[in-house]
């Protein structure tokens, strides 16, 4: 087999060896040569400038991507830290991707001399098994133990998943979503998409190959240390697996990690503090299931029927308490007198003109109904106005709207803003420039479409004197 030995810049080697990123590795060229080396064939770097060979990788294959859709697909492992950075050091166009795995670093790098690589060499020069022997050699024999077998989409109990990895099942129970197994070079990844019994992490499933992953840590602000670290700087193989039933996980995949940052979340504590996110990317298209069965409902979050009767408390029952202070602010809005009154008078007029599905989630939407003939879902969202509040209302509402299709709804869901006053027409123009339709609550209770529109829901809604 034909090997190669490639000069190589060193601060894309200190990138990399940093990060510890031994997978899924971009050496990119601007030019169009491919190299002519066999899968599994070693890449060695030899250091830019000086005599020493300090670490290789093996060879994956050779690919043509733009610069935004190597980013996509390696993101750190191109050796840069940012998108911008590597658009900054390749320019527009394509780039020659040399695709790596399997990367080792030399603790003592391995001097070779002129005769060996000449220095008129620029790029690559190629070695048979023999020819590079006496570089092989200095790579280490200690590497970590092949991993055990796993097939991707079955379903592994925890007492077999213990065996292949040499420990006690019950750390699944005390080890948190993140279990290290050093003596393989592995760490085991679980997901609970919708939400674990203790926390929801808010994990989320991202087109077909890729997982959204929160770090490890459910009180106080996450450190990107230990586990978290190692998922950033992918230091370990990544395998995911996800939440199956009791004791039960399915296997998704190995992921490599794209890309981390800061986010707000809510800790077991209730407290906001600041979460590390990661995008975990599979190579091959994961086995994923859907929302996790096993977290507890939260019912401040489920559809349910409106009760005029009722008026809403503005703290959550018992077992049922908002975990982020949009939850907590939609709750007390909810539990104000006129808020109610207007909510109970639209509730009151779907009704009575046959609107199907009448509904409301208690910590977001204020009502969600379909049309008698069944042609237009749409979510309201009531605002009580007066002279000095118009402008804040309006632009809560807005958002709130936009919030609540996206986290609660469909995209052909239609959004309506429901006032108990008149506004300033320049905003009723502005809100259904962006799809935003208006109705006012009139004193008789009355419910009037307004604008463009009117004449697009079937009516429950006229003109007060409307028969």
């Amino acid at each position: 087999m034909k090997h190669c030995v490639y000069n190589t810049g060193p601060d894309w080697i200190e990138f990399l060896k940093s990060r510890g990123i031994r997978r899924d590795v971009n050496f990119w060229r601007l030019d169009r040569r491919i190299l002519r080396l066999d899968v599994g064939a070693h890449f060695y770097f030899k250091e830019r400038g000086s005599p020493w060979i300090v670490g290789r990788g093996q060879f994956v294959e050779n690919v043509n991507l733009t610069v935004t859709q190597a980013w996509r697909r390696f993101g750190y492992g191109n050796g840069c830290g940012s998108e911008e950075q590597f658009k900054d050091k390749v320019g527009g166009g394509r780039v020659n991707c040399i695709v790596l795995t399997n990367l080792e670093w030399l603790t003592d790098p391995v001097q070779i001399t002129k005769a060996f690589f000449p220095a008129q060499v620029e790029g690559a020069k190629y070695y048979s098994d023999d020819e590079i022997e006496s570089v092989a050699t200095g790579f280490a024999s200690d590497r970590p133990q092949d991993l055990p077998h796993l097939d991707v989409g079955r379903g592994y109990s925890w007492m077999e998943l213990g065996a292949a990895f040499s420990f006690n099942p019950d750390l699944f129970r005390i080890g948190g979503g993140m279990l290290s197994r050093p003596e393989f070079g592995a760490l085991l990844l679980i997901t609970h998409p919708g939400g674990a019994r203790s926390i929801d992490y808010d994990d989320k499933w991202e087109g077909d190959d890729t997982l959204i992953y929160t770090g490890r840590g459910k009180r106080g602000n996450q450190q990107l240390k230990g586990p978290n670290r190692d998922v950033a700087e992918n230091q370990k193989r990544l395998l995911v697996f996800e939440q199956a039933g009791s004791r039960q996980l399915r296997y998704c995949g190995e992921a490599h990690c794209q890309e981390s940052w800061r986010a707000r979340a809510v800790g077991t504590d209730d407290q906001q503090r600041t979460v590390f996110k990661f995008r975990l990317r599979f190579r091959d298209t994961p086995s994923r299931g859907t929302s996790s069965s096993s977290g507890s409902t939260n019912l401040l979050r489920q559809p349910r029927s409106f009760d005029p009767d009722s008026p809403p408390n503005p703290r959550a029952p018992r077992g049922t308490k908002p975990s982020t202070p949009d939850e907590t602010a939609a709750l007390q809005e909810k539990a104000t007198q006129d808020h109610f009154q207007a909510l109970s008078a639209l509730h009151a007029s779907l009704i009575d003109h046959r609107w199907q599905n009448v509904e409301e989630i208690p910590s977001a939407i204020d009502l969600r109904a379909t049309s008698p003939d069944g042609a237009h879902r749409v979510i309201f969202e009531v605002k009580t106005i007066s002279a000095s509040n118009e402008l804040h209302q309006c632009r809560a509402a807005l958002s709130q709207l936009l919030e609540y299709r996206f986290f609660h709804g469909e995209p052909a869901d239609e959004l309506c803003l429901v006032v108990n006053g008149p506004i300033a027409d320049h905003r009723r123009v502005f809100l259904e420039s962006l799809g935003v339709g208006v109705a006012q609550i009139h004193t008789d209770g009355a419910i009037q479409a307004i604008g463009l529109f009117a004449g697009r829901w079937p009516l429950p809604f006229g003109s007060p004197s409307s028969p």
